[in-house]
């Protein structure tokens, strides 16, 4: 699930509408209009606020970054993906 659509389900799920969260969070209703919609996306201090106002905790899941897959095959490969070796 997207950003965008946790803030929106959250804030809803709260009665609020986008200008009461923003007050809430110190920023604006465009703002977090552009977060719903997915046209910017918050950052971590922005995710940190609606949490608090929101009264939730903040869990963020980030996909590990996945290593380039080696153009060859064998030791080298194996050098390019995980670094080298210690001797």
């Amino acid at each position: 699930m997207d950003a965008g659509r946790v803030i929106r389900e959250a804030r809803r799920a709260h009665s609020l509408n986008q200008q009461q969260l923003a007050e809430r969070i110190g920023s604006t209703q465009r703002q977090i209009s552009l977060w719903e919609t997915g046209k910017r996306s918050p950052q971590v201090s922005d995710l940190e606020r609606i949490a608090t106002a929101l009264h939730r905790e903040l869990r963020i899941a980030m996909e590990p970054r996945k290593p380039k897959r080696p153009a060859s095959v064998g030791v080298a490969a194996f050098d390019e993906v995980f670094g080298k070796r210690n001797a």
